[in-house]
């Protein structure tokens, strides 16, 4: 989360004629490259940050490291030499390219971009198809989800849908590309009653399309089921806690005489161990509570009415089960679990705030070899007045997490117990820990999950089961992480998971951050552990405060969601809106605010 994550940005500048960044050279010696760069100016101009960035030559979040790091350097009318060696990098294909800062408010110019490449790049493989089901059917739609190819061949980039009428034929406007990979339904909408279509989804990545899995489903009918069978009853959700959905049903428009009975059940989709389950009811009952389900799961809910020629078409809705916390509370409700986090950069001797409404706060330091804490640019009076602070808010009960990673530092765990240890003794210097945040942002540079476990696993032996563990997805890390996150929650050492939806121009909407809600949920990951990492700012790097509380409000009323956390760079600078954000945050997850 550190500055060094935004050497990708490319942002307009007025000082562009007054200063420019050469071209980079790059030496590649086997997995390393060694990187020279220049920048000239016409006048002295002041950098607040100036380096030579190396990307993956890719689509989504591509950064991975920088090199000659140079802060608050000044260039007088002259032209400024760059030089750095990377560390080791995985075969693939990269760009190399200055980039430099002069506001310290996130606004980055890049130059000229080199190509090169780690030895051989993996040559790409289709993907597998994806299983589909269908989730639901109307007179009017049908609703169908699928799963992620089991061999994706690479990263997915998205999928393809495409609905065929009786005739074979694709409907007019499909094929429809789904550009969003964590986007796994489709609902079709505009269909005939009665009528069977077949939908057909394939998977994309970067060697091309796959090839397509088949399902087919007739739509319900408006006059009825066929053979003198009932159409389909409607049914409604009214209601739902973290182990029950109460629904209820109308009685079919086209009976086609007498009903003698319901039949009402559900399926899971997400692979709870009951996979499904149905029953008869008299035609007197029209409401029903599901008891026994699974917390914070998806449950496909469907009615059937019977008369003497049959069962009639099922009608079908989609409903999940309330996370623990409130689940889809009102917002202000006070629902447990809702915490309100924010994350300091610990790097210079900045003053902390006396007083803050967050229950959580996040430090960005790093373990070093040795195990000490790096305080980079702090005195010895300012050491003293930051660990008297962090002291001053354990004591008002909130909770000092230390942040291991972030894009300014890669921590090894050859040793996962010595690293426990050493963070046991990061404790005892300081005053306390209360947990730990996994924050690792490049995927090259992340220690394994093994390693994951066995040090969260070591912490939690040192400090008590009480120790949080929490998983800040970033950077290029950000897949990897779900990849870890279904053996950390296994392993009972993953407390949340709250992804940073900040520093990438692709969160242009709502739509990627409820993919990935809905992909951790699929992988078992309940909701009340979820969470959404912000930094405000001009979108669409960052967020704006409104979209701060759009999105936590439909994450927590769909989903459960209760817990955020907001990045801040310096808080001097931010301190006004940081105060801002907190009392929304407040306001919407249901904690008390204090006017400070």
């Amino acid at each position: 989360m550190p500055q060094a994550r935004r050497l990708q940005r490319v942002a307009k500048s007025s000082t562009r004629q007054r200063i420019t960044p050469g071209t980079v050279t790059a030496t590649i010696n086997g997995k390393t490259v060694a990187l020279s760069g220049s920048i000239s100016t016409t006048e002295s101009i002041t950098f607040d940050g100036l380096n030579i960035s190396i990307a993956r030559d890719t689509t989504g979040y591509p950064w991975v490291a920088s090199v000659a790091l140079s802060n608050n350097q000044t260039v007088n009318n002259a032209t400024y030499n760059l030089t750095g060696t990377s560390g080791t990098l995985a075969d693939g294909s990269y760009v190399a390219y200055v980039s430099y800062s002069l506001d310290g408010q996130n606004s980055w110019t890049t130059g000229p971009k080199v190509k090169f490449t780690i030895g051989t790049p993996p040559t790409p493989v289709l993907p597998n198809e994806p299983e589909v089901k269908v989730l639901s059917a109307t007179p009017a739609s049908v609703g169908v989800m699928w799963a992620a190819p089991t061999q994706p061949g690479g990263s997915i980039l998205g999928y393809q849908v495409t609905v065929k009428g009786p005739n074979g034929q694709a409907l007019s406007g499909y094929p429809k590309q789904i550009e969003d990979p964590q986007t796994r339904s489709y609902v079709a909408e505009g269909l005939s009653p009665a009528t069977n279509y077949t939908f057909e989804v394939l998977a994309i990545n970067s060697a091309g399309y796959g090839p397509f899995t088949a399902i087919s489903q007739v739509t319900t009918s408006t006059t009825g089921g066929g053979s003198g069978r009932p159409n389909a009853p409607v049914i409604t959700i009214t209601g739902s806690t973290t182990s029950t959905i109460d629904v209820s049903w109308t009685a079919p428009t086209q009976p086609n005489g007498a009903l003698t009975n319901y039949r009402i059940g559900w399926d899971a989709p997400g692979g709870q161990p009951v996979a499904s389950w149905s029953d008869l009811y008299p035609t007197s009952t029209t409401s029903l509570n599901l008891t026994n389900l699974a917390i914070d799961s998806i449950y496909s809910i469907w009615v059937e009415a019977i008369n003497a020629n049959g069962t009639g078409e099922r009608y079908t809705v989609i409903q999940r089960t309330n996370a623990s916390g409130g689940g889809g509370g009102n917002p202000g409700d006070g629902s447990p679990g809702a915490e309100v986090g924010i994350y300091f950069k610990i790097w210079n001797d900045d003053p902390l705030p006396s007083q803050i409404n967050a229950t959580n706060v996040r430090l960005s330091f790093a373990i070093g070899g040795s195990g000490a804490m790096r305080l980079s640019g702090y005195t010895s009076a300012g050491r003293t007045a930051f660990i008297q602070r962090l002291n001053e808010w354990r004591g008002q009960g909130r909770k000092i997490i230390l942040s291991l990673g972030g894009a300014h530092d890669s921590i090894d765990m050859p040793n996962p117990w010595l690293r426990a240890q050493q963070t046991k003794a990061i404790a005892d210097d300081i005053g306390g820990l209360d947990g730990i945040d996994f924050d690792f942002e490049s995927e090259d540079h992340m220690p394994s999950l093994q390693a994951h476990i066995a040090y969260a696993q070591g912490c939690k032996s040192l400090f008590g089961d009480d120790f949080r563990i929490s998983v800040a997805p970033g950077g290029n890390a950000i897949d990897a992480y779900y990849r870890y996150a279904p053996s950390l929650h296994a392993a009972g050492v993953l407390d949340e998971f709250a992804q940073q939806y900040y520093d990438w121009k692709g969160y242009t909407s709502i739509t990627p951050v409820v993919g990935r809600i809905r992909q951790a949920m699929n992988l078992g990951i309940p909701a009340s552990k979820l969470g959404l990492g912000f930094r405000l700012g001009n979108p669409p790097v960052h967020r704006s405060m409104q979209e701060c509380i759009d999105w936590l409000s439909y994450c927590r009323s769909t989903f459960g969601v209760n817990k955020t956390y907001l990045w801040i760079q310096n808080w001097n600078n931010e301190a006004s809106q940081t105060r801002q954000w907190e009392k929304r945050m407040c306001e919407v997850v249901g904690l008390p605010y204090t006017n400070y």
